[in-house]
């Protein structure tokens, strides 16, 4: 038999070269897709086969086929079959490999499953809106009215804009929220969206609506607010509230300017609450903007001021907030007084210089020691603290309150 053979089929042909001394095998060649592929096999047979079958591939169009060594067909099939397990083509299949690996080009794709597994699998999606609801129904009774109230608001405007689902929120839509939505607010607002937003993730995350590696945080790191020095009052506008005060609005006054309560806590006070613990004004958890129980000293000058209603039972302010609304604002223009929270911030910067003690006074505010520090500190002089926490009340003052 002279060599080579020719294998034709139409107008196709392949080379069978005999055995060689070095190899004892047939080899075999033909051209697909403008290259020369070669194989070798132990029997002529063999080899007549397989040539044929290739240029009947060739014929047909099939080229890269053709050009498919036995291992890679076997691999071929192998991979359909373990596909068509999963209803999968294998194109799809191969996308969806090459893509993940240019995200991940060092790492398996099963690290990336088991990861996804942890972490995403059990989330659901759910929009935006219902976790908002659903976070704001289950913090009702834990916070103050007037907080849950702001907390609504917000969130209705965070909702409103970005309306998809939790689990598909992304950094890129969360700050331009805050860039193009919240852009010409103040700093000091902006923050507060931001810790809104910290409370709502920390629930959807305990809920499975999003998952716990998250990152969203990193946009809602907190910026420089530009805020100015909190307005106070001096001693001698305190005494001209105190004094020009009505009965019933009095505790107020001395207890805000007293203790530096909030105003929404100390209209959730009763008396029961001043006179219960020895020498302290205990704010219980549920009555604190912070859910969080603290006790304030009920200081000489403060005693003084509340002894008249010692007799007094049930809420500290028994009418409306409409009706104290009315009633604060009476006072404060006949006193020709001006700000909000001016008895807070006032009793804050009289007390830390009064005793140099942050912590302490951070814990009766229910407040942080650094935002405390930052804001209060050197804002008046010992000698004006003494001068706040001396203002007793006249003979006319101390007149008992009857019972009610």
């Amino acid at each position: 038999m002279k060599f080579p053979l020719t294998v034709r089929h139409r107008s196709h042909t392949a080379k069978i070269y005999g055995k060689s001394a070095r190899d004892k095998t047939y080899r075999t060649s033909w051209y697909a897709g403008g290259k020369r592929v070669q194989r070798s096999f132990r029997k002529l047979s063999d080899a007549r086969a397989a040539a044929l079958a290739a240029l009947k591939q060739i014929a047909q169009g099939q080229t890269d086929a053709a050009a498919l060594s036995p291992k890679e067909v076997r691999d071929l099939r192998l991979a359909q079959n373990a596909l068509r397990e999963l209803d999968v083509q294998l194109l799809d299949a191969i996308t969806e490999y090459t893509t993940a690996k240019r995200f991940m080009p060092t790492q398996s794709l099963e690290t990336a499953a088991r990861a996804w597994q942890e972490n995403v699998s059990d989330i659901q999606s759910v929009p935006i809106k219902q976790v908002a609801l659903e976070y704001l129904a289950d913090k009702k009774g834990m916070l103050g009215t007037r907080t849950h109230r702001e907390e609504e608001h917000r969130l209705k405007r965070v909702y409103n804009v970005l309306q998809m689902d939790m689990c598909d929120l992304s950094k890129k839509a969360l700050e331009l929220f805050f860039s193009d939505e919240l852009g010409r607010l103040g700093g000091k607002t902006r923050n507060h969206f931001r810790q809104s937003m910290r409370q709502l993730f920390m629930f959807a995350v305990r809920r499975d609506y999003l998952p716990k590696q998250h990152r969203l945080d990193e946009v809602l790191v907190k910026e420089p607010s530009g805020e100015a020095a909190p307005e106070i009052i001096k001693p001698s506008e305190f005494e001209d509230l105190l004094s020009t005060a009505t009965t019933e609005l009095r505790p107020y006054i001395a207890l805000a300017g007293f203790t530096g309560a909030r105003r929404s806590e100390i209209l959730r006070m009763t008396w029961r609450d001043v006179w219960r613990v020895q020498d302290h004004v205990e704010l219980e958890a549920e009555k604190t903007k912070t859910q969080k129980r603290r006790h304030v000293p009920i200081q000489p000058v403060l005693f003084e001021w509340l002894k008249p209603y010692r007799r007094k039972q049930g809420a500290i302010w028994k009418r409306t907030n409409g009706a104290f609304n009315y009633a604060l604002v009476t006072l404060m223009k006949k006193c020709n007084l001006k700000g909000h929270n001016l008895l807070r911030h006032s009793y804050a910067s009289y007390r830390l210089a009064q005793i140099h003690d942050a912590p302490k006074v951070a814990y009766e505010l229910g407040n942080s020691p650094e935002k405390l520090f930052s804001n209060y500190n050197k804002l008046v002089s010992p000698q004006e603290a003494d001068a706040w926490f001396s203002i007793m009340p006249s003979d006319a003052a101390e007149k008992t309150i009857a019972a009610a």
